[in-house]
């Protein structure tokens, strides 16, 4: 799968805070089994899952790469038991066992050890601590108190004496500000919407509204509405989107449905907020899609409309993409002669990969970037608003001594690894052969190429071992999806090359493909078509 940045998992926890409440100990996880729970029922699903400051347990299902689907909130309190084990591979497997609105829900989670490939640093420091507070989920609710008791003691006290002492500032953090976040998108947007007013018409926004009509609707109903809401309305008292249907109905139309309000709708959909956690929904049939903030539904919104202009931004890269058509067929002929090996295949398929991120998102390849990795030697761009920069690969010009590393590690490597590890340059790839698709781990120009190697190699950084399957030495490449399940690890066979894709819990491997060179040649980048 993709990878998963920090920054991504904490804002999606924190899109689902209430007012004042914080994520603690953030992990990335999966739900590998079926549970009693309305959001979570398939066979494997990835969720963010932290304690909060309020005494919960969070759970934030998503979709790659990083979507936000459903989510789940059990009160600490209401856990009634938790197995703690691990699984055949070293990862941490744990079942909760919990009430949730009246049912009983148990909930199966697996969390890896290791996050090679994934931008958390800090997951196995807050996997600790998250397994701390599921072992003893009353402490945890008792220093909470404490804590709250021992503030509100403090702010007491520090409150001014007579006239003449100045209260204390206090810096509160409350997680982000949705007004805040609002009305950065809204610039965005409100651009997208000149461009769509010559082919599909403008975009109609009705006569901001006052504090007193907002105030009355609330007093009349009795429903605090949304900060950002509030905010969209003192803009325009009713929306109209072009091009992409988008609809938010005038304050007059708002209607109260059980513990919703619907808003608008976004096409077929209606769009509501909740009264209570004062979030967005999409309603479909009887499913409840969260959105997030107003921000969310503008930026979604905004992705869409920027479709529309595909063949437009197309004919302004024209130039690029034809250098790089040609650069990809200048590869594919040296691929193909006799004697090539994987660092031929390799530049062929990089290649493709430029060209599909170009004709699909008419940027060269994205991807989440770290601090320290922003001046690495792959980045050509700066951060956009979703904070990917593009990349391009580099090739490499420095030998690599591998008489040290196979010295370290007792056992020649293969030709096909050595080649690997001392080509190009790259951030992660992904990409499919055969209807089954995988990723390959970044290799950086700063790194270690003796760590990186030996770390492949090392069994107990990866998904367990394979001696019950094939006996040898295996250089762990990447992961890959089949038929759906995208639990498998990326293997190549140090003994004779192959590429194989293991899952440990059902004790299976699939044959992605007879050598490095097979893979790189026969398969398709994720974003390339032919």
């Amino acid at each position: 799968m993709a990878d998963i940045d920090a920054k991504l998992m904490n804002l999606t926890l924190a899109l689902l805070c209430r007012s004042g409440e914080q994520p603690i100990y953030p992990v990335y996880g999966v739900i590998r089994q079926k549970a009693k729970v309305f959001m979570l029922s398939a066979k494997k699903i990835h969720v963010f899952v932290a304690a909060t400051n309020m005494n919960r347990l969070m759970l934030a299902e998503f979709s790659v790469p990083g979507v936000l689907t459903d989510s789940i909130s059990i009160p600490l309190e209401n856990i009634r038991s938790v197995e703690i084990d691990k699984t055949l591979f070293g990862d941490i497997s744990v079942k909760i066992l919990a009430c949730n609105n009246g049912e009983n829900s148990e909930i199966d989670l697996t969390f890896a050890k290791n996050d090679h490939g994934k931008n958390l640093p800090y997951q196995n420091i807050n996997l600790d601590g998250l397994l701390g507070v599921l072992k003893k989920p009353e402490k945890f609710c008792e220093a909470g108190e404490r804590a709250k008791k021992e503030t509100f003691s403090k702010t007491e006290e520090s409150k001014p004496k007579s006239t003449n002492e100045k209260p204390e500032t206090v810096i509160v953090n409350r997680g982000p500000d949705p007004v805040a976040m609002l009305n950065k998108e809204k610039e965005y947007v409100l651009s997208i919407c000149e461009r769509l007013e010559q082919r599909y018409g403008k975009a109609e926004f009705g006569s901001p509204l006052t504090e007193n009509k907002i105030s009355q609707w609330e007093k009349q109903n009795q429903i605090i509405m949304p900060d950002d809401l509030k905010e969209w309305l003192r803009f325009a008292g009713q929306s109209k989107f072009k091009g992409i249907s988008l609809e938010f109905y005038p304050i007059e139309r708002f209607q109260k449905d059980q513990d919703l309000v619907i808003i608008g709708r976004k096409e077929n959909l209606p769009i509501a907020f909740a009264v209570d956690t004062q979030k967005y929904i999409a309603l479909d049939g009887n499913s409840r899609k969260n959105l997030g903030y107003m921000e969310t539904i503008l930026r979604f919104w905004g992705y869409d409309a920027k479709e529309l202009f595909k063949d437009e931004e197309l004919e302004k890269i024209k130039p690029v993409i034809d250098e790089e058509i040609r650069k990809m067929n200048i590869a594919k002929q040296k691929a193909m002669m006799p004697g090539a090996s994987v660092r031929e295949a390799m530049e062929y398929f990089l290649t493709k990969n430029n060209i599909g991120y170009l004709y699909q998102w008419q940027t060269f390849p994205k991807c989440p970037v770290r601090p320290d990795m922003v001046d690495c030697g792959l980045v050509i761009s700066e951060k956009n608003r979703e904070g990917y920069c593009q990349w391009k690969p580099k090739k490499q010009t420095d030998s690599v001594d591998f008489s040290a590393i196979e010295s370290k590690l007792g056992f020649s490597l293969h030709t096909d690894i050595k080649e690997l590890v001392s080509s190009y340059f790259y951030f992660m790839l992904e990409g499919d052969i055969d209807g089954k698709s995988f990723f390959i781990y970044g290799l950086l120009p700063n790194a270690d190429i003796e760590k990186y190697v030996t770390h492949g190699f090392e069994k107990e950084n990866y998904a367990g071992d394979y001696e019950y399957i094939l006996s040898g030495h295996f250089f762990h490449l990447g992961g890959a999806c089949i038929d759906g399940d995208d639990s498998f690890v990326l293997e190549v066979n140090n003994d004779n090359g192959e590429v194989i894709a293991v899952e440990y819990m059902d004790k299976k491997y699939v044959k992605f493909a007879d050598s490095l060179y097979d893979l790189f040649m026969n398969s398709t980048p994720v974003w390339y078509q032919n």
